[in-house]
C-alpha cells in the first residue's frame, strides 16, 4: 500500500490492485496493461489516463464464473443417463493461439490478438455408442456476457473464425462451441445465430456451434444438465444434443 500498488475496497475486508499496480505486473510478464488483463480475464477500466482493475465489473460477473463451474457439475452428474463421460476440463488456462496467414482482412485493433482464443473453458467428452464403440468430442465454452455488443461482440466471434482458417482454403479442425445465453432471452439467442451465419459467410467457413439458454438447461434434480437435447444450431431452430 505504501507504493500505492493495492488499495482497500470499500468493505476493508480485501485488497485490490491500482492502475500502478497492474501497469507493474504487466511489464513484468511482457505485455501492455491491457493484453495482460486479456490473458488474465481480469474486467478493467479507463480512469482518466490510466487503465484499472474494475471492481464493480468482478461484482457482476460471479454469475458468469458460477454457469461456468455448473457447467462442469452438470456434465458429471448427468452424463452416466445419456452414456457420456467427460475426459478433460479446463477453465483455468484456456488461452490458444494459431498462426494466421492473412490479417489484411482484420480490423487494426485486433492483430496483435489475431491468433489468440480464449473461452471460458474448454473440455473433451466420450460418447459411448453401441457396443464398444466410443467418440470424443472436444469442446469450447462460451457463456455469453449480454454487456458485449456490437463492435465488441464481432471481434470476439471473429477470432474464433480467423482461428479455424489456416489460409489457402485449409481449414483447422477446432472443438465444437457451445454458447450459453442468460435466462429467457430469446432474442439474444437469435440475434448470435444471425452473427454466426453473416461471420460464416463473410469467412467461407462454417463454425462448429450449438447455442442454447440458461433456463433451458435446468436439471431435474438441481444445477444444470449441458446434456439435455435443447441445443440449436445458427441455422436451425430444432432442439438437438451438444453432442452429437
Amino acid at each position: 500500500r505504501e507504493r500505492e500498488l493495492v488499495r482497500c475496497p470499500v468493505d476493508k475486508t480485501s485488497y485490490l490492485l491500482t492502475g500502478r499496480g497492474l501497469a507493474l505486473l504487466a511489464a513484468q510478464a511482457g505485455y501492455s496493461v491491457v493484453e495482460y488483463a486479456e490473458l488474465r480475464r481480469w474486467p478493467v477500466q479507463v480512469n482518466g489516463q490510466q487503465v484499472e482493475y474494475a471492481l464493480s465489473a468482478l461484482l457482476a460477473s460471479r454469475e458468469h464464473d458460477r454457469l461456468v463451474l455448473d457447467f462442469l457439475v452438470g456434465l458429471r452428474r448427468y452424463g452416466d443417463r445419456v452414456r457420456l463421460a467427460l475426459i478433460t476440463w479446463d477453465h483455468v488456462q484456456c488461452l490458444y493461439e494459431f498462426p494466421v496467414s492473412d490479417t489484411s482482412r482484420l480490423l487494426p485493433s485486433l492483430r496483435a490478438l489475431q491468433a489468440r482464443v480464449i473461452p471460458d473453458a474448454g473440455g473433451t467428452v466420450r460418447v459411448f455408442r453401441e457396443g464398444e464403440k466410443s467418440i470424443e468430442i472436444s469442446f469450447w465454452l462460451e457463456i455469453d456476457r449480454y454487456g458485449r455488443r456490437g463492435k465488441a461482440l464481432m471481434q470476439k466471434l471473429t477470432r474464433y473464425y480467423q482461428a479455424v482458417s489456416a489460409g489457402r482454403g485449409v481449414v483447422r479442425n477446432l472443438p465444437r462451441l457451445l454458447v450459453v445465453v442468460r435466462q429467457n432471452d430469446e432474442a439474444r439467442l437469435r440475434k448470435l445465430q444471425r452473427r454466426f451465419i453473416t461471420l460464416d459467410k463473410y469467412y467461407a467457413v462454417r463454425l462448429d456451434v450449438r447455442l442454447t439458454r440458461v433456463d433451458l438447461l435446468e436439471g431435474d434434480q438441481e444445477g444444470i444438465d449441458p446434456t439435455r437435447s435443447v441445443w440449436r444450431t445458427p441455422g436451425s431452430s430444432l432442439f438437438r444434443p451438444a453432442f452429437d
